[in-house]
């Protein structure tokens, strides 16, 4: 091997090991690592209105293709009903999330609406009722340095999140991305949230 392979390896196992020694040590350290509570930081974050009523946009133009007939007004109606009661429980995204883990499950609590999400992490499909009484099958499981959650309401509409420290892990970044049968693209809303503790 030629001196500048062998410098070359040289500097890419001394990155990768500077890498490892900068990562918690075991799965269990990493988890907690995403335990505290965090403030949302509004200027790296998405604006969820916004990104609501750009998907609520698309929709509209799909339905305007020529080979979809125009729906029902009560199927209408209650289609735009549904869209707001998503679009008001959504633009309240949280100010404050605590987030405890503990033996085989994270909890989630969003300060100021008093809502506690329990994520059971032993990759089974678990159902739970939402505050509006309809029913979610969820599913929870580590990804490496990420909590994901999957949440199916039926129909075809799901709910994916995924809980991930940033590069600075003093920050903390959710992706939230829905995908309701009558959207043609999921909204995907992403929130930055600053260690408050």
């Amino acid at each position: 091997m030629s001196r500048d392979v062998i410098v070359a390896l040289g500097r890419m196992l001394g990155l990768v090991a500077i890498v490892f020694s900068l990562a918690p040590r075991d799965a269990q350290s990493l988890q907690q690592t995403l335990a505290g509570t965090w403030i949302a930081n509004p200027d790296q974050s998405d604006d969820v209105r916004e990104k609501i009523e750009a998907g609520l946009e698309t929709e509209k133009r799909g339905r305007g293709r020529a080979e979809e007939p125009e729906p029902d007004p009560n199927v209408a109606l209650s289609r735009l009903r549904n869209m707001e009661r998503l679009l008001d429980s959504l633009s309240a995204a949280p100010d404050e999330l605590t987030i405890e883990v503990a033996s085989g499950e994270v909890h989630v609590t969003a300060a100021e609406a008093g809502r506690v999400h329990i994520f059971y992490l032993d990759g089974q499909t678990h159902k739970r009722e939402t505050p509006n009484g309809s029913e979610l099958e969820t599913r929870a499981q580590w990804n490496g340095r990420q909590l994901l959650v999957e949440e199916d309401a039926g129909d075809g509409d799901t709910v994916n999140e995924v809980y991930a420290l940033g590069a600075d892990p003093s920050t903390l970044v959710v992706v939230f991305r829905l995908k309701l049968h009558q959207l043609e693209e999921p909204i995907v809303i992403r929130s930055v949230y600053d260690r408050s503790d």
